[in-house]
C-alpha cells in the first residue's frame, strides 16, 4: 500500500493529525507503530500489531482531550500504561486467519519457483 500514498496524501494526513504507519517496520516493540505485518490480512494475526494498537489505545484514552469528553479509561486507576510482551494478565491468543495457508503457499512458492 506504501506505493498508493502520495505526496499529496501524506500532507493531508499531517494536516488532519494523522500518523501515517506503514509495516512492516523496525519500531521498538513499546512503539504504538511496532508491526511486522506484510498484508492487509495480517494486521490481526500480527503480535507486534495487536500489541502497538492497544498501546495506541491505551496511550489515547489518558489524553485530556478524552478526559474532557469524559473517557471513562481516563479515570480508571488500574489501566496499564502499557501492553508488554511479558505481560501475563489477559495475554491475547494469535491465531492465523483464513488467508494464511493462501500466504504460506505463496510464500512457498516464490522460494522454489514453482
Amino acid at each position: 500500500m506504501e506505493r498508493c500514498i502520495d505526496a499529496e496524501l501524506r500532507e493531508t494526513l499531517q494536516k488532519l493529525g494523522a500518523e501515517l504507519v506503514l509495516a512492516p517496520n523496525s519500531a521498538p516493540d513499546e512503539s504504538p507503530s511496532a508491526s511486522n505485518a506484510m498484508h492487509h490480512g495480517d494486521f490481526d494475526d500480527d503480535e507486534r500489531t495487536v500489541r502497538s494498537t492497544f498501546n495506541r489505545i491505551l496511550a489515547s484514552a489518558t489524553t485530556p482531550a478524552d478526559a474532557k469528553r469524559g473517557a471513562r479509561a481516563a479515570a480508571s486507576p488500574d489501566m496499564p500504561a502499557a501492553v508488554t510482551a511479558e505481560d501475563d494478565a489477559a495475554k491475547p491468543m494469535f491465531r492465523r486467519s483464513a488467508s494464511s495457508p493462501r500466504d504460506q503457499w505463496t510464500q512457498m512458492d516464490a522460494k522454489t519457483g514453482c
